[in-house]
This record gives C-alpha cells, sequence and structure tokens, in this order.
C-alpha cells in the first residue's frame, strides 16, 4: 500500500483520474489469458475458471497464410507449413500444435464421426493410444 499526503483537491484530483483511466482501458486478452494460464491458481486475480475459459473461447486463432506461388512456377497457392497452426485445449489449457497435427487430429475426428455417426466420445478416444496408428494411416489416405 502506498500513502500520499497530498491536499483534498489533489486526492479528489487522483481518484478521478484513477475511475477514468480504468474506464478508457482496455486489454490485450490473449496476454491476460497467458498469464492467467501460467498462474498455480486465479485466487486473488478476480477471475474464475469460467471467465478464464471464456476468454480462452474468444481468442481468435489467425487464418492461415497463403504465398502468392509455390515458388516451381505453377501459380497456385503455397502455405507456409510453420505458420500453419492450432490449439488444443482442455480445462485452463491451450496449446499450440502444428499443422501435422492438426490434419492427424482432422483425419481421426473425421473417420469417428463417419463411424459413430457422432462426435460423443471423441475425446477418449484420442487419448487412447491404441488410435495413435489409425490417425497416422487416415491422415495418410
Amino acid at each position: 500500500m502506498t500513502w500520499l499526503d497530498v491536499d483534498d483537491d489533489t486526492a479528489a484530483k487522483i481518484v478521478i483520474v484513477d475511475n477514468r483511466t480504468s474506464d478508457l482501458a482496455g486489454y490485450d486478452t490473449i496476454l491476460l489469458a497467458d498469464i492467467l494460464q501460467d498462474l498455480p491458481d486465479l485466487q486473488g486475480t478476480g477471475y474464475d475458471q469460467e471467465q478464464l475459459d471464456q476468454l480462452l473461447d474468444e481468442t481468435e486463432l489467425p487464418a492461415p497464410i497463403e504465398l502468392p506461388s509455390d515458388g516451381a512456377g505453377t501459380g497456385a497457392a503455397a502455405t507456409v507449413d510453420y505458420l500453419q497452426w492450432g490449439y488444443l485445449q482442455w480445462s485452463s489449457t491451450r496449446v499450440r500444435i502444428t499443422q501435422a497435427e492438426v490434419e492427424l487430429l482432422d483425419a481421426l475426428y473425421k473417420r469417428f464421426v463417419a463411424d459413430y455417426d457422432s462426435d460423443m466420445g471423441f475425446g477418449w478416444h484420442v487419448l487412447n493410444d491404441e488410435h495413435r496408428a489409425e490417425a497416422e494411416a487416415g491422415a495418410t489416405a
């Protein structure tokens, strides 16, 4: 705590500017979510798990970046693999995954939905090691 010895007019100005700056302030929600995720718990932050999950859900992923040519003179759009990415999230944990991982998950997901006509249980399906080879085979097919 900091104490300031000021007159009444200055004290009033300090209170006014404190309220005004919070009215005008904004958040870098991506940075805020990252900081909150790194804390051991949310106690004392003014945020709860539901609010953190909402921040994470509202974080927009960047669109894939396409280049005007693949460099082989074909004129076809080329994508840069290291700029392609996504997130995998559970609870308040969110991790970046590579394009190859996105493709494996997508292949496994499509096959699961086709087989079961639902995505219920997909998370459990992914967590079992026996399905890893299936995901790799589906991505290359």
